[in-house]
């Protein structure tokens, strides 16, 4: 009787001791970009603007890996027909940019590029099967009228309604969408400033 009593208290806190110890196991997270920073070409609110997207890989992206942007959800617009003719992708390794070829689905030689749209959205841009992205690789993105690469850009991305600061993640994923490297940056909206003066005569 002893001997099944203490049994059973050793087995109690043997159970206990695994379960504290897996409860302890650490949590692996992405690493953060660096060097993140969005220019755009208006700050006016609710305007079509172009945004100049860039920042410095923590990690490689491997091939047919993914580097995901997502404006604030419920403030951008990404409009309807917004496509991978509105956005060009440029990597440089320390010397000059150089683009990437993009179409709307990723192949052998080409990125593609999955567009959500709405005041929701977001920009994914699937690597090639060929080439990938090297660690310390600084990566800019355009989107908007001034992408020339996959064709002329003839759509940007409507400016929330309000002034403000608003955020723009950027994330990358290894190709079974496993987060490697994610940060964000912010963007200010603000009112046009009008001249009082303007309509007054001036001696």
């Amino acid at each position: 009787m002893h001997s099944l009593r203490r049994l059973l208290i050793v087995g109690f806190f043997t159970i206990v001791f695994i379960s504290s110890v897996r409860e302890y196991v650490p949590v692996l997270y992405a690493a953060s970009l660096t060097m993140v920073r969005d220019l755009i070409s208006t700050s006016a609110p609710s305007t079509a603007a172009t945004h100049t997207i860039q920042f410095t890989l923590s990690h490689g992206v491997p091939v047919s890996g993914k580097i995901v942007i997502t404006p604030e959800a419920g403030m951008f617009g990404i409009p309807a027909g917004f496509s991978f003719t509105d956005v060009d992708v440029l990597v440089s390794t320390g010397g000059p940019y150089n683009d990437r070829a993009l179409a709307a689905a990723p192949a052998a030689t080409s990125d593609g590029i999955s567009i959500v749209t709405g005041s929701s959205g977001s920009i994914t841009i699937t690597l090639n099967s060929t080439v990938a992205l090297d660690e310390g690789s600084s990566v800019r993105v355009l989107l908007g009228t001034h992408a020339t690469v996959g064709g002329m850009g003839s759509i940007s991305l409507i400016n929330p309604s309000s002034p403000g600061s608003y955020r723009v993640r950027v994330a990358t994923f290894d190709a079974s969408s496993v987060a490697i490297d994610a940060s964000q940056t912010l963007i200010a909206v603000v009112a046009p400033v009008t001249n009082s003066l303007a309509n007054e005569n001036v001696p």
